[in-house]
Protein backbone atom coordinates (compact mmCIF):
# COMPACT_ATOMS: atom_id res chain seq x y z
CA UNK A 1 0.00 0.00 0.00
CA UNK A 2 2.98 2.10 1.16
CA UNK A 3 3.25 5.38 2.92
CA UNK A 4 0.75 8.11 3.63
CA UNK A 5 2.38 11.00 2.52
CA UNK A 6 3.21 13.20 5.18
CA UNK A 7 1.17 16.33 3.62
CA UNK A 8 -2.01 14.65 4.35
CA UNK A 9 -1.44 15.41 8.06
CA UNK A 10 -4.07 18.45 8.32
CA UNK A 11 -2.01 20.14 10.95
CA UNK A 12 1.25 19.92 8.36
CA UNK A 13 -0.95 20.85 5.72
CA UNK A 14 -2.67 23.66 7.30
CA UNK A 15 0.72 25.06 8.11
CA UNK A 16 2.30 24.86 4.87
CA UNK A 17 -0.63 26.55 3.39
CA UNK A 18 0.00 29.16 5.16
CA UNK A 19 3.64 29.69 4.62
CA UNK A 20 3.14 28.85 0.76
CA UNK A 21 1.06 31.86 0.86
CA UNK A 22 4.22 33.84 2.25
CA UNK A 23 6.55 32.52 -0.58
CA UNK A 24 3.53 33.61 -2.93
CA UNK A 25 4.00 37.19 -1.02
CA UNK A 26 7.79 37.05 -1.49
CA UNK A 27 8.22 36.87 2.88
CA UNK A 28 9.72 34.01 2.14
CA UNK A 29 11.78 33.51 -0.59
CA UNK A 30 12.95 29.10 -1.02
CA UNK A 31 11.44 26.25 -0.62
CA UNK A 32 14.43 25.41 2.32
CA UNK A 33 12.85 28.15 4.27
CA UNK A 34 9.29 26.91 4.52
CA UNK A 35 10.77 23.31 5.64
CA UNK A 36 12.62 25.26 8.31
CA UNK A 37 9.91 27.27 9.43
CA UNK A 38 7.50 24.19 9.75
CA UNK A 39 10.44 22.13 11.72
CA UNK A 40 10.54 25.66 14.12
CA UNK A 41 6.77 25.69 14.39
CA UNK A 42 5.49 21.97 14.95
CA UNK A 43 8.61 19.98 15.55
CA UNK A 44 8.37 18.17 12.32
CA UNK A 45 10.84 17.55 9.72
CA UNK A 46 9.93 17.69 5.65
CA UNK A 47 12.07 17.91 2.88
CA UNK A 48 12.84 20.21 0.36
CA UNK A 49 11.89 17.31 -2.58
CA UNK A 50 8.54 17.58 -0.44
CA UNK A 51 8.00 20.89 -0.56
CA UNK A 52 8.73 21.32 -3.89
CA UNK A 53 5.89 18.26 -4.86
CA UNK A 54 3.62 19.99 -3.03
CA UNK A 55 3.76 23.23 -4.44
CA UNK A 56 3.66 20.83 -8.27
CA UNK A 57 0.50 19.23 -7.09
CA UNK A 58 -1.21 22.73 -5.75
CA UNK A 59 -0.06 24.73 -8.94
CA UNK A 60 2.23 26.72 -7.76
CA UNK A 61 5.49 27.13 -9.98
CA UNK A 62 8.33 29.31 -9.89
CA UNK A 63 8.84 32.26 -11.78
CA UNK A 64 10.20 35.33 -12.56
CA UNK A 65 9.06 38.35 -10.58
CA UNK A 66 7.50 41.23 -12.52
CA UNK A 67 8.06 44.02 -10.22
CA UNK A 68 6.38 47.46 -10.31
CA UNK A 69 7.12 50.73 -9.50
CA UNK A 70 5.57 51.78 -6.16
CA UNK A 71 5.00 55.47 -7.46
CA UNK A 72 2.18 53.82 -9.52
CA UNK A 73 0.07 53.98 -6.42
CA UNK A 74 0.41 57.88 -6.92
CA UNK A 75 -1.40 57.77 -9.88
CA UNK A 76 -4.38 55.21 -9.40
CA UNK A 77 -6.87 57.55 -11.38
CA UNK A 78 -4.55 57.73 -14.70
CA UNK A 79 -4.24 54.43 -15.02
CA UNK A 80 -7.82 53.65 -14.53
CA UNK A 81 -8.88 55.93 -17.32
CA UNK A 82 -5.72 54.50 -19.71
CA UNK A 83 -7.32 51.00 -19.11
CA UNK A 84 -10.53 52.21 -19.73
CA UNK A 85 -9.19 53.60 -22.94
CA UNK A 86 -7.61 50.20 -24.66
CA UNK A 87 -11.15 48.32 -25.90
CA UNK A 88 -11.82 52.44 -28.04
CA UNK A 89 -8.10 52.05 -29.27
CA UNK A 90 -8.29 47.82 -30.06
CA UNK A 91 -10.43 49.21 -32.98
CA UNK A 92 -7.66 50.89 -34.81
CA UNK A 93 -3.94 50.17 -36.03
CA UNK A 94 -1.54 50.52 -32.70
CA UNK A 95 1.69 51.09 -32.36
CA UNK A 96 4.01 50.86 -29.11
CA UNK A 97 7.50 52.47 -29.12
CA UNK A 98 9.82 52.68 -25.75
CA UNK A 99 13.88 53.21 -25.83
CA UNK A 100 16.28 50.05 -24.08
CA UNK A 101 19.99 49.73 -23.37
CA UNK A 102 21.84 46.94 -24.10
CA UNK A 103 25.67 46.41 -22.25
CA UNK A 104 28.49 44.35 -23.20
CA UNK A 105 29.07 41.18 -21.73
CA UNK A 106 33.11 41.68 -21.89
CA UNK A 107 34.57 45.04 -22.55
CA UNK A 108 38.30 46.19 -20.88
CA UNK A 109 38.14 46.31 -17.11
CA UNK A 110 40.91 49.47 -17.76
CA UNK A 111 41.40 52.43 -19.20
CA UNK A 112 43.23 55.99 -18.34
CA UNK A 113 42.01 59.10 -16.58
CA UNK A 114 43.19 61.50 -14.40
CA UNK A 115 44.06 60.99 -10.97
CA UNK A 116 41.24 61.28 -8.78
CA UNK A 117 38.72 60.63 -11.24
CA UNK A 118 36.76 57.69 -12.83
CA UNK A 119 37.57 55.85 -15.72
CA UNK A 120 34.11 55.80 -18.14
CA UNK A 121 33.00 55.06 -21.36
CA UNK A 122 29.72 56.65 -22.20
CA UNK A 123 27.25 55.71 -25.40
CA UNK A 124 24.95 59.08 -25.75
CA UNK A 125 21.33 58.45 -25.21
CA UNK A 126 18.17 59.53 -26.64
CA UNK A 127 18.02 63.29 -27.78
CA UNK A 128 15.42 65.17 -29.32
CA UNK A 129 16.76 65.22 -33.16
CA UNK A 130 17.46 61.54 -32.86
CA UNK A 131 13.78 61.00 -32.18
CA UNK A 132 12.73 63.52 -34.54
CA UNK A 133 14.67 61.41 -37.24
CA UNK A 134 13.13 58.40 -36.27
CA UNK A 135 9.67 59.28 -36.31
CA UNK A 136 10.82 61.42 -39.44
CA UNK A 137 11.65 58.03 -41.31
CA UNK A 138 8.76 55.69 -40.32
CA UNK A 139 7.48 54.52 -43.54
CA UNK A 140 3.79 53.41 -42.57
CA UNK A 141 2.01 50.63 -44.63
CA UNK A 142 -1.46 52.28 -44.46
CA UNK A 143 -2.93 56.22 -44.62
CA UNK A 144 -5.28 55.07 -42.08
CA UNK A 145 -4.97 57.02 -38.33
CA UNK A 146 -2.75 55.28 -36.03
CA UNK A 147 -2.59 55.36 -32.00
CA UNK A 148 1.39 55.24 -30.79
CA UNK A 149 1.83 54.16 -27.49
CA UNK A 150 4.36 56.01 -25.62
CA UNK A 151 6.45 56.66 -22.15
CA UNK A 152 6.35 60.37 -20.91
CA UNK A 153 9.91 60.89 -21.80
CA UNK A 154 10.96 63.96 -22.35
CA UNK A 155 11.98 64.20 -25.83
CA UNK A 156 8.49 62.25 -26.22
CA UNK A 157 6.71 65.34 -25.19
CA UNK A 158 9.19 67.63 -27.16
CA UNK A 159 8.43 71.21 -27.85
CA UNK A 160 10.76 74.14 -27.44
CA UNK A 161 13.89 71.45 -27.67
CA UNK A 162 12.52 71.07 -31.22
CA UNK A 163 11.84 74.57 -32.04
CA UNK A 164 15.06 76.04 -31.04
CA UNK A 165 16.56 73.23 -33.21
CA UNK A 166 14.50 74.76 -35.80
CA UNK A 167 12.52 71.63 -36.18
CA UNK A 168 8.64 70.92 -36.49
CA UNK A 169 7.44 69.75 -32.72
CA UNK A 170 6.90 66.25 -31.84
CA UNK A 171 3.04 66.21 -31.44
CA UNK A 172 2.93 68.56 -34.81
CA UNK A 173 5.09 66.10 -37.03
CA UNK A 174 2.91 63.03 -35.38
CA UNK A 175 -0.34 64.38 -36.44
CA UNK A 176 1.04 65.17 -40.09
CA UNK A 177 1.88 61.46 -40.32
CA UNK A 178 -1.74 60.73 -38.83
CA UNK A 179 -0.84 59.09 -35.85
CA UNK A 180 -2.19 60.07 -32.31
CA UNK A 181 0.40 59.53 -29.57
CA UNK A 182 -1.43 57.87 -26.23
CA UNK A 183 0.85 58.61 -23.62
CA UNK A 184 1.33 55.85 -20.37
CA UNK A 185 0.18 56.45 -17.34
CA UNK A 186 3.30 57.37 -15.15
CA UNK A 187 5.53 54.36 -14.19
CA UNK A 188 3.59 51.71 -15.69
CA UNK A 189 6.05 50.15 -18.48
CA UNK A 190 4.23 46.79 -18.35
CA UNK A 191 1.02 48.40 -20.14
CA UNK A 192 3.67 49.16 -23.51
CA UNK A 193 3.81 45.68 -25.76
CA UNK A 194 7.19 46.75 -26.79
CA UNK A 195 8.97 45.63 -23.72
CA UNK A 196 7.83 41.97 -24.25
CA UNK A 197 9.47 42.60 -27.41
CA UNK A 198 12.69 44.47 -25.68
CA UNK A 199 13.06 41.00 -23.40
CA UNK A 200 13.49 38.63 -26.28
CA UNK A 201 15.67 40.73 -28.10
CA UNK A 202 18.05 40.89 -24.73
CA UNK A 203 17.56 37.17 -24.50
CA UNK A 204 18.99 37.00 -27.44
CA UNK A 205 21.42 38.91 -27.72
CA UNK A 206 22.96 37.83 -24.41
CA UNK A 207 23.36 34.46 -26.01
CA UNK A 208 25.92 36.05 -28.59
CA UNK A 209 27.97 37.48 -25.79
CA UNK A 210 29.12 40.33 -28.09
CA UNK A 211 32.44 41.78 -26.50
CA UNK A 212 32.85 44.83 -29.22
CA UNK A 213 30.20 47.48 -30.14
CA UNK A 214 30.27 46.26 -33.56
CA UNK A 215 29.79 42.54 -32.46
CA UNK A 216 26.61 44.05 -30.20
CA UNK A 217 25.03 45.84 -33.72
CA UNK A 218 25.15 42.53 -35.34
CA UNK A 219 23.65 40.54 -32.35
CA UNK A 220 20.63 42.94 -32.04
CA UNK A 221 20.24 42.91 -35.95
CA UNK A 222 20.23 39.22 -35.30
CA UNK A 223 17.79 39.08 -32.69
CA UNK A 224 15.39 41.88 -34.49
CA UNK A 225 15.14 38.93 -37.33
CA UNK A 226 14.10 36.48 -34.92
CA UNK A 227 11.82 38.89 -33.19
CA UNK A 228 9.68 39.59 -36.43
CA UNK A 229 9.21 36.00 -37.07
CA UNK A 230 6.83 35.89 -33.65
CA UNK A 231 3.47 36.77 -33.82
CA UNK A 232 3.47 40.53 -31.84
CA UNK A 233 -0.29 40.83 -31.64
CA UNK A 234 0.31 38.35 -28.52
CA UNK A 235 2.57 41.29 -27.26
CA UNK A 236 -0.62 43.43 -27.30
CA UNK A 237 -3.01 41.09 -25.66
CA UNK A 238 -0.62 40.66 -22.64
CA UNK A 239 -0.53 43.94 -22.16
Amino acid sequence: IGRTPKTKDPVLRKILIHYISQLKKGTISTQQEVAERVFQDIGQKVSQPTISRYLKKRKVTHKKIDYHYVEQLNHPEKIMDFVEKIPILSKSPVLAIDECSFHLNEVPRYSYAEKGKRASHRKPGMKTEDFHEFISNLNLPTNQKLYLLLDNLKVHHATKSCQKLGLTTIKELLVSKNIEPVYLPPYTPELNPVELCFKLLRQNTKKKKPRTFEELEASINKATKVLEQQDLVKCFQHC
